[in-house]
């Protein structure tokens, strides 16, 4: 997400959310690259909160601003210019006519506008020569060097946490040895821990998969909840199948 930028609206989530720095180049406050940015976004976001400040500066050319920072990123869904809400929104951001405006980066920013400049010269030539760029670029691998370019400081932002209560495949709840299940409880979604390391499929996801496992769980075999005497649902001891 933009650095800085207030997130009390949830309304705003969207459409400030940096999508597109899979496509980008992002730099910590020392100027370097430090992850492979093609990866995924929320493997970025856990290596940007290991950087000094936990901020960084995203920069993308004029390609990534037609194909990706202003297109649709939904089939479906009108595309916007997130580069310019984030702008509205008060973020630290600019657009710079040449790679050479980087040296007059404004020195309250933190950055070593020179050094990102350097770096994305460097970059631009590996790349063009096919060769392999530190840290790596396994998916797109394009240069950056069509002007303008659009600059803009980002910070790691949660969507939810990958913790949770430990489940098996029928949505039980276990218990903290992974052995037992607890009777009566069933959990989906965001409160099931375990489901991504390294990884992410979105939110929506377990919670339409493990919810629709916690209900066929209820309901049993035979179709119907069965309750001890305080009317909560008693579901069978067994071990976990996932």
């Amino acid at each position: 997400m933009p650095a800085g930028v207030s997130l009390s609206d949830p309304a705003r989530f969207v459409d400030l959310a940096l999508y597109y720095s899979e496509h980008a180049l992002l730099f910590d406050l020392t100027g370097e690259r430090f992850v492979d940015e093609t990866v995924g976004d929320h493997l970025t976001a856990m290596a940007l909160l290991e950087r000094p400040g936990a901020r960084g500066l995203l920069v993308a050319d004029a390609r990534v601003h037609r194909e990706w920072i202003s297109a649709s990123y939904v089939e479906g869904i009108p595309g916007v210019d997130k580069f310019q809400l984030c702008h509205r929104a008060g973020a630290r951001s600019a657009v710079a006519e040449s790679l050479e405006e980087f040296a007059w980066m404004p020195e309250e920013w933190g950055y070593p506008g020179a050094r990102i400049r350097d770096r994305v010269e460097e970059f631009n030539s590996v790349v063009r020569g096919g060769g392999e760029t530190v840290p790596g670029r396994l998916l797109d691998r394009q240069p950056l060097d069509e002007p303008p370019f659009y600059v803009i400081e980002a910070a790691p932002a949660i969507t939810f946490a990958f913790g949770g209560l430990l489940i098996d495949a029928e949505a039980h709840a276990l218990s903290a040895d992974g052995r037992r299940t607890v009777p009566g409880l069933l959990v989906a979604g965001a409160d099931a821990g375990g489901l991504y390391r390294r990884a992410y499929a979105g939110g929506l996801a377990p919670a339409l998969v493990f919810g629709l496992a916690a209900a066929r769980t209820a309901l049993g075999p035979d179709g119907e909840t069965h309750s001890d005497k305080s009317g909560a649902a008693v579901l069978p001891d067994r071990h976990p199948r996932a």
